[in-house]
């Protein structure tokens, strides 16, 4: 159960508006300004996290600034701290957390208490990002600070990220930094399959840090010779395991979702297509995600290499081809969060129908090895794996599903009241769908954000677009 507020499904962007600098002799103002942060708003972000204005850095000034813009807007903002990275040693020479002596750490939690005081009390202040993309050596650091923070700032928000599951043994050891001490293999053999070492991971974070918010980095459409229009299975699987440990435990499950482009000289993520956003906010909602993050949001100053196209915003303060996809995709989100906010997923109905994702031929999957697609032969054939799964055939009036292409029905309940949660699972084709219930009803269906009403012992859905959602409500029997 979440000790904060929330009356609405957090959508936010990693990496804001960005501070001043320039590249390659080039000058960029900076974003930090009304009409940028009305863009994000405007596409249907309301809630912004700090990147490179930070506290207690020479972008302090920013990061008022954009926290008073945010609170005109109306929109909410996650303070970043330069003074966290103590907790974790990852940047400037800091000593890591875990050979500070007892004074240096107690020390370290009076200056962050007195730095939080600073700012928590701001109007559109909903908490912090601590870190992103974690390492088990710098988790006992992490969890030193949410103490400190949860005392301070009780009822707000506390965020730190995780790795997905392609990553390095070595990445899940030492975290981004990549510390230059020796790689124990022994505590993540490399010879173990990408998701059993993430279990390992995740299993650390959850007993030595044990968060309220579950989140972690994926980027499942990766642009690879062999297959250019492939989804990776880390986008089922990552999220089966980790919304079952969710679920568990009663956290709460951020999703994070692909937005666009090229990033840190790697060229094989790709621009996403309508299907793909849909897509990717439709597992994360038929999961029960709470909050939505895209990487990118806005372009980082941090993130170089020449590279310019990725995000929502571009480097110049351009919105990319991305936008108006997010844009339409969250109005969707916008129109059904009163029905999925603080619902409880209780059980998942997979069509018996083929995948019709575009795939390559089964022997090119086979060949594809972990330097192609950073996970080994993961790509999604529409088979669902057994990490956290709740599948059923039924599910309360629901008796059956039927569609020419698969798809999955996730079933809710909130205050007393069933939701069904149906999407289709291709991000390419589009599907024709019934479902069967026990007795005739009225049904409500919203979809594309419009509300239509029909009724009888089945409901059909002709030609539901890739990737795309439906919110069925039953809201009554027919006479």
């Amino acid at each position: 159960m979440r000790s904060y507020q929330q009356d609405e499904i957090l959508i936010m962007p990693y990496c804001a508006p960005q501070p001043e600098y320039t590249y390659k002799g080039e000058y960029f103002p900076s974003r930090i300004t009304e009409e940028q942060f009305r863009l994000l708003k405007n596409c249907g972000i309301n809630m912004v996290m700090g990147h490179e204005d930070m506290m207690n850095s020479p972008t302090e000034a920013e990061a008022f600034k954009a926290m008073d813009i945010c609170h005109k807007l109306g929109m909410k903002y996650l303070v970043k701290d330069y003074l966290f990275y103590e907790y974790y040693g990852t940047r400037d020479g800091h000593t890591h957390f875990n050979y500070l002596t007892e004074e240096q750490r107690e020390d370290l939690d009076r200056r962050m208490e007195a730095s939080l005081r600073r700012y928590k009390d701001h109007p559109a202040f909903a908490g912090i990002l601590f870190i992103d993309e974690v390492g088990l050596e710098g988790m006992d650091g992490v969890a030193r600070g949410q103490a400190v923070f949860n005392r301070v700032c009780p009822g707000k928000i506390f965020l730190a990220t995780l790795f997905p599951m392609y990553s390095s043994p070595k990445c899940y050891q030492h975290g981004w930094a990549e510390l230059d001490v020796p790689f124990n293999e022994k505590i993540l053999p490399y010879r173990q399959e990408n998701l059993d070492r993430f279990k390992y991971y995740m299993e650390s974070w959850l007993d030595k840090v044990s968060p309220e918010i579950l989140n972690y980095d994926l980027y499942p459409y990766a642009k690879v010779k062999e297959a250019p229009n492939a989804v990776h299975q880390g986008m089922w699987d990552m999220t089966q395991y980790v919304t079952g440990e969710a679920r568990k435990l009663g956290k709460e499950y951020w999703h994070t979702l692909q937005c666009g482009g090229r990033w840190c000289k790697d060229m094989r993520i790709r621009i996403t297509s309508m299907g793909e956003v849909n897509l990717g906010i439709s597992v994360a909602l038929g999961y029960g995600a709470q909050a939505l993050i895209l990487y990118t949001g806005c372009f980082p100053n941090c993130c170089y290499g020449g590279i310019e196209h990725s995000g929502l915003i571009d480097m110049r303060g351009n919105i990319t081809e991305q936008y108006p996809l997010y844009q339409y995709a969250f109005m969707q989100v916008k129109a059904i969060q009163k029905y999925l906010l603080n619902a409880k997923l209780k059980a998942m109905i997979l069509s018996d129908a083929p995948y019709l994702g575009m795939l390559p031929d089964h022997e090119v999957i086979q060949e594809i090895e972990d330097r192609d697609l950073g996970a080994g032969k993961g790509i999604f054939e529409g088979t669902f794996h057994r990490y956290g799964n709740i599948m059923t055939e039924s599910y309360g009036a629901l008796k059956g599903v039927q569609s020419t292409g698969q798809v999955v029905v996730s079933c809710f309940e909130k205050e007393g009241e069933t939701f069904y949660f149906l999407f289709n699972t291709s991000p390419y084709v589009a599907t024709d769908v019934t479902l069967r219930f026990d007795d005739a009803y009225i049904y409500e269906h919203i979809q594309r954000t419009v509300t239509d009403t029909s009724e009888g012992k089945t409901l059909t859905i002709h030609a539901l677009p890739a990737g795309e959602n439906v919110l069925i409500r039953l809201t009554g029997k027919k006479p």
